[in-house]
Parts: C-alpha cells; sequence; structure tokens
C-alpha cells in the first residue's frame, strides 16, 4: 500500500510539473504570436505603404504582403480572433490583390487570384461581426478589395463575377442598415470607380458617365480631409477617364471642351518631376491621343496633340523600356494613334499602318510570355481589325486579308466562358461585318449569328455610337445582297 502511494504521489508530482511546463509553454506560444502579430502590422501600416507607388519596390511590397497575409491568417485561425486582427488581416488580403495588380505581372496565368476573392470573402465576414464603431473602416477595406475584384474581372472577361461583385455593394449596406453616402468619402471614392471600371469594360459608357460623377466626387473630396490630398494627386487621371468615356459615348464635344486643360494640367504634373514619373507620363500621352481624336472626329486638324503624344511615346520607348507597366503604355500609344491616323485621311494611312504593325508586335510578344488574360487576346484581335482597314485604304488587299484571319485566330484562343463577354460579342461582329465588307463574294452571309449577337448587344445597352456602326454596316451588306431588313421591309 506504501508503494502504491508512492508511485501515486511521484505521478502527481510529474503531472502537475508537466502541466506547469505546458503552461509555460503556452505563454511562449502566445507572447511570439503577439510579437509575430505585431512584427506584421508593422509590416502593414509601416513598411509596405512607404514602398506604395514607388518603381522597383513594388515587388517587394508584393512580396512583403504575400509572407505577412497568410502569417496573419494562421493566427487567426490558431484562436487569435480580436476585431484588430480580423480589421489587420482583411487590409492585409485588400493590400495583396492591389499590388499584384499595380505590378503588372502580365505573366500571371489565374483566372482570378485568391487574394482578391479572400479579401473580399473576409470583408464581408468582418463587417457582419465588427461593432458598429469599426464598421466603416471595415467598408473602407471593403471597397479596396472590390475595386481590385473588378479590375481583375475586366482582365479575365469575367462578366458574371463582375455583376456578382457590384450587386453585392448594395446587399452588404442592407445587411448592416446603412446607405452608401453614411460611408467615408474615399470608400465611396472606390465604390464609384469599381463600378465605372465595370461598366466601361462591358462597354456602356453611359452608365460609366452616371457613376463617375467629378463634381460630386470633388464636393466629397472637399469635404473630407483625408479625401482632398488623395483626390487632387489622382484628379489628371480621374478626369481622363472621364474624357476617354465621353469619346465611347459619343459625346466627343463635351470631352474637346474639357481635355485642353486637363492636358497642360498633366503636363505641369509631369514636368514637376525629375526624373519623370511613367505612370504620370503614360497619363498625358493618352490625354494627348484622345484630345487628337475629338478634334479629328470634329473636323478639326489635330494641332500639336499628335506630335506631343509622339514625343512622349519616344521618350518612353527611350528610357522606361525595362520598368513594370511600360509594355502596356506603349500598347495603348502605339494603338491610339494608330487609330486616330486611320481616320485622318489617305495620307495618314502609312503611318496608321506602322503604328498598328508595332502594337500588334508588342502585344504579340506580351501574349508570348505567358499572359493568357482573356482580355488581352480580344484587344489582339481589335488591334488586328484595324489593321485590316488600314491596309485596305492603301489598297492592299491580300494584307488587309491576312490581318482579319490574324483577328479570327486571336479570338479563338479566348476560353469559352469569356465569349458571352460584351467585348468580345462586339469584337467578333466587327470583324465579322469588316470580312463581309471587305470580300466580295455572290454568296449571302448567314446573317442570323451576327443579327442575334447584335441583339444581345443592344439588349445590355452598350454605346450607342458602337450600335450605330454596327447597323450601318449590316444595312450596308443588306443592300449588297440584296436581303430584305430584319422587320422585313426593304433595305434603305
Amino acid at each position: 500500500l506504501g508503494w502504491a502511494l508512492g508511485r501515486s504521489f511521484a505521478t502527481d508530482r510529474r503531472t502537475n510539473e508537466a502541466l506547469i511546463e505546458a503552461r509555460a509553454l503556452e505563454a511562449d506560444a502566445e507572447a511570439l504570436g503577439q510579437r509575430l502579430r505585431d512584427l506584421c502590422v508593422r509590416f502593414l501600416t509601416e513598411l509596405g505603404p512607404s514602398m506604395q507607388g514607388r518603381p522597383g519596390l513594388e515587388d517587394a511590397r508584393r512580396y512583403l504582403l504575400n509572407v505577412t497575409a497568410p502569417l496573419l491568417d494562421h493566427l487567426r485561425q490558431s484562436g487569435h480572433q480580436d476585431t484588430k486582427l480580423a480589421i489587420h488581416l482583411c487590409r492585409s488580403y485588400s493590400e495583396l490583390a492591389e499590388a499584384e495588380y499595380v505590378s503588372y505581372d502580365l505573366g500571371a496565368i489565374h483566372k482570378t487570384p485568391e487574394s482578391s476573392r479572400k479579401a473580399i470573402a473576409l470583408c464581408k465576414d468582418l463587417i457582419a461581426q465588427v461593432p458598429k464603431a469599426r464598421r466603416l473602416e471595415a467598408f473602407y477595406y471593403y471597397s479596396r478589395a472590390v475595386r481590385a475584384g473588378i479590375w481583375f474581372s475586366v482582365l479575365t472577361l469575367d462578366s458574371e463575377g463582375g455583376r456578382e461583385i457590384i450587386a453585392n455593394i448594395p446587399k452588404q449596406l442592407a445587411s448592416v442598415g446603412m446607405q452608401e453616402s453614411e460611408l467615408s468619402a474615399i470608400t465611396q471614392l472606390f465604390l464609384a470607380e469599381s463600378r465605372r471600371a465595370y461598366y466601361a469594360s462591358e462597354l456602356q459608357f453611359g452608365s460609366a458617365l452616371e457613376v463617375w460623377n467629378l463634381d460630386r466626387l470633388r464636393s466629397l473630396a472637399e469635404a473630407s480631409p483625408t479625401l482632398l490630398p488623395f483626390f487632387e494627386a489622382d484628379y489628371s487621371r480621374f478626369a481622363s477617364m472621364r474624357a476617354g468615356d465621353l469619346i465611347h459615348a459619343g459625346r466627343g464635344q463635351e470631352a474637346l471642351y474639357e481635355l485642353p486643360t486637363l492636358v497642360y494640367q498633366m503636363a505641369a504634373e509631369v514636368a514637376a518631376h525629375d526624373p519623370p514619373v511613367l505612370s504620370l507620363l503614360g497619363n498625358e500621352t493618352g490625354a494627348w491621343i484622345n484630345l487628337a481624336q475629338v478634334r479629328v472626329d470634329a473636323g478639326m486638324p489635330p494641332g500639336e496633340a499628335l506630335m506631343q503624344a509622339s514625343r512622349h511615346l519616344q521618350t518612353i520607348r527611350n528610357r522606361f523600356t525595362r520598368e513594370p507597366g511600360a509594355k502596356l503604355i506603349l500598347l495603348g500609344a502605339e494603338q491610339g494613334l494608330g487609330t486616330c491616323k486611320l481616320s485622318m485621311g489617305s495620307e495618314f494611312q502609312v503611318e496608321a499602318k506602322q503604328h498598328l504593325d508595332k502594337a500588334a508586335e508588342l502585344l504579340g510578344t506580351i501574349l508570348q510570355g505567358g499572359a493568357r488574360w482573356p482580355s488581352l487576346q480580344v484587344r489582339l484581335a481589335e488591334i488586328h481589325l484595324l489593321r485590316a482597314r488600314a491596309c485596305k485604304q492603301l489598297e492592299l488587299p491580300e494584307q488587309a486579308r491576312t490581318a482579319l484571319l490574324a483577328g479570327f485566330e486571336a479570338l479563338s484562343t479566348v476560353p469559352a466562358d469569356a465569349t458571352l463577354h460584351s467585348r468580345y460579342l462586339h469584337v467578333r461582329c466587327t470583324l465579322d461585318l469588316e470580312t463581309y465588307l471587305q470580300v466580295q463574294s455572290a454568296q449571302s452571309p448567314d446573317w442570323r449569328p451576327l443579327e442575334e449577337a447584335l441583339q444581345i448587344l443592344e439588349d445590355r445597352k452598350i454605346s450607342a455610337p458602337l450600335l450605330a456602326v454596327h447597323a450601318s454596316n449590316l444595312a450596308e451588306l443588306r443592300i449588297r445582297h440584296g436581303k430584305p431588313t430584319p422587320s422585313g421591309g426593304p433595305s434603305k
């Protein structure tokens, strides 16, 4: 009995010692977790923002966020359920999604980056869980996640995904009994930018202009000390986006009124930086091209706009080709200059073709480098279509036919789930119509698939000028083949 009692006491003693040791280890783990969390938060709040927007450091910032976000996620899953950690986790994934987009990692082949999906899901949960006092902060990170999600839906031509993100905004507000006007000014700006990007990608430029109301956003900024510096720093980019939407919506006269002031404001911003900043230079180049286009559309000479755009294009080509994002800016400039000169008369068709050939070559190298984004594939088809028109004006029928075939080949690489996107349908219809117009054939085209696609675009209320061009080309074809209009009446 004494031996048994001794063994029992010894076992109890060892158990107590093990329990004390376990509690000490748990306390050490808790302290280590707290230090790890504090370190991650310092990375997010101090080191990460200092890298944001600085050439050469965006990749380092993205790597930092890629390390930080999973660590915070692990801490949350390990039982650290406090509100601050949840908010920091939402912030980390929102910033990671933004960094992935801003880094211009065109070689990424993910349909939608996981960080964007995770950020939206986490922020939606956070909105329902946090105290009312932290709800505005939660909505702020939600708006950033929404913006990143829309960016990637545009790249992937994911109409359904983008529509779902936009439709969920009022649902999230209603779930906590809030109005959008109650949100912080910068949150409202991010949500407006998200909606504008979605509608513009769907070619609904009228709707894009409705949600992208610069006067309202300026009044919000002037009433918010935190938003005003941000708004003023990016105002030229915001105004340039509006000018582009006005042009595509057929309201070029309004853009013609606004653009001269805008381009000189952008030129002053570029001149204030030495050395120049690529993003600012790219924005100014796009604005000069837009100004040239609206002047040409109005029957006016382009003035100095084309010369300025060409000069900036050469600067970017000479000084920034190794910087992330330079290829996309060069691509936009080459395509924009080619499109503008294409509408300037026969004496500019050679230059137009040269710009468009360079744009096609540049985008081809981007796609060959692994950037299988559907939006880029559709854009390549659009550039080949413009090349075909330039070749037609230069009386090069074989080259025009080759360019049209290259356009159809580019469209054939688009994934099946992106072929109902408005941009895809628009380019496909334009290629079909251009082929029928350029290729003289006694055989009547099959109107039904073309008319069905055009009806879908009309039902989606895409930009009226685009529909008007399609209707005009279709009417010309029907006259050529002696076919009645869809309503059964004679073609006019």
